[in-house]
């Protein structure tokens, strides 16, 4: 249906240029008044029908390109889209941000997104409006922009806007371990604050921990040693999460506690 309305906005756009051209060379003719008429009928019966017939996401499209915009600015465009979303700007609720989730997850389950998946994220931007400029979800906006430009789904648009969705549902994963992380902590009963000098090698311990760009995250460890490196305090220990080794800085710990007997270590 998108490609048929293409079709014809442009079949009404070019009928538009063929009248004005003989516009112009009627003023030889038949002077200025025939040519403004002429021009104001022209646009109501060809350049306006052109405008609506034309979906919406190609006439943006078509703004960008007559403003110069081409593939390298559309990239830094949603490069930049992808940084930390300022609150200000974060204009969804939880439960329209909780829908799109719910969307996205069905949409990445195959590993294949089609052209009826990509129609049902445009049916829940239009239902949603201010998806369009919420931080949180704006780079999935563009990134359809882009791919609907031309009405046709390749490969690489695909996996542009598998990459949006990933983007997106890991973030909306992240906010929902923080706040859990904060529910855990304050359920926990035992008011005990010990200090990691006392923590037991291969304790199992539930950590939260801020990050040096400001993420915090929330991860079951199994404590191994504390060291000292460069005046500051560290703690080594295995991330279940990961099965790996992780060197944490105890300046960076927001919340330490014993899995098995709910102590607190450190609680900022």
């Amino acid at each position: 249906m998108r490609v048929f309305r293409i079709i014809v906005a442009i079949l009404f756009f070019c009928l538009g240029i063929l009248t004005t051209l003989g516009s112009i060379i009627g003023i030889f003719v038949e002077g200025m008044g025939y040519f403004i008429l002429n021009m104001i009928l022209t646009g109501v019966i060809f350049f306006l029908p052109a405008y609506f017939i034309c979906p919406k996401e190609t006439r943006i499209q078509l703004v960008d390109i007559f403003k110069g915009a081409n593939s390298a600015e559309r990239q830094q465009y949603q490069t930049n889209n992808s940084r930390e979303p300022n609150t200000r700007d974060q204009t969804l609720n939880a439960r329209q941000l909780k829908a799109l989730y719910k969307l996205s997850q069905n949409i990445l389950a195959d590993d294949v997104i089609d052209e009826s998946e990509v129609h049902d994220l445009e049916n829940w931007f239009e239902a949603n409006p201010a998806a369009e400029s919420d931080t949180r979800t704006k780079l999935i906006w563009s990134t359809l922009l882009a791919s609907m430009i031309d009405g046709v789904l390749d490969n690489a648009e695909e996996l542009e806007i598998y990459t949006a969705l990933t983007e997106f549902c890991s973030g909306f994963e992240n906010v929902i371990s923080q706040k859990r992380a904060v529910q855990k902590k304050s359920k926990v009963t035992h008011s005990a604050r010990i200090g990691v000098s006392e923590l037991e090698p291969n304790g199992r311990y539930e950590l939260v921990y801020e990050d040096s760009m400001g993420d915090i995250s929330q991860r079951p460890v199994i404590f191994r040693d504390l060291e000292s490196r460069g005046g500051r305090q560290n703690m080594t220990a295995v991330c279940q999460n990961k099965t790996a080794v992780r060197t944490i800085r105890i300046d960076r710990i927001q919340y330490l506690a014993s899995l098995e007997t709910g102590e607190i270590f450190v609680d900022d």
